[in-house]
């Protein structure tokens, strides 16, 4: 389930999302995760060129071995340098908290990137996640509208 409202210039908006399990025998395995509950809210400012956002997000999964509880937020900034290419940069959290033992993590890092909009149709978008402990990484995709 999921919204938003829009007051302005700004963009207000959250999702819920409650994961159950079938509980079939694939489902049963040690270690498994037999639910799983996600909580989103963010907000978007549209200054004429600049969009500049705000996201933070809480999930909680329940497995046999225990509880995996993650929070997170990102603040990011985008800008429309022309009609078709716009560019981005984010700064992004998450904490990682595991009940049945002492291995609690987190990790931050940052991301930049730009799309390019071919036309109606068709966009060609790229990431770099740097600064990750989970190493850099290049994202590239194309987003296909019809």
């Amino acid at each position: 389930m999921g919204g938003s409202v829009t007051a302005g210039p700004v963009v207000i908006g959250g999702t819920y999302v409650d994961i159950g399990k079938s509980g079939n025998y694939q489902d049963m395995m040690p270690g498994k995760d037999l639910s799983e509950t996600v909580y989103t809210v963010g907000a978007v400012l549209v200054l004429d060129k600049f969009n500049v956002a705000a996201k933070y997000a809480a999930s909680e999964m329940d497995t046999d071995n225990g509880t995996l509880d993650t929070t997170g937020y990102a603040f990011g900034v985008a800008y429309q340098a022309t009609m078709n290419l716009s560019l981005a940069a984010t700064y992004n959290y998450e904490d990682y908290d595991f009940s049945t033992n002492a291995l609690d993590s987190d990790d931050d890092w940052f991301t930049v990137g730009a799309s390019y909009r071919i036309n109606e149709h068709f966009e060609f978008v790229t990431d770099y996640k740097v600064a990750s402990e989970a190493d850099d990484k290049l994202f590239l995709r194309v987003n296909v509208s019809i």
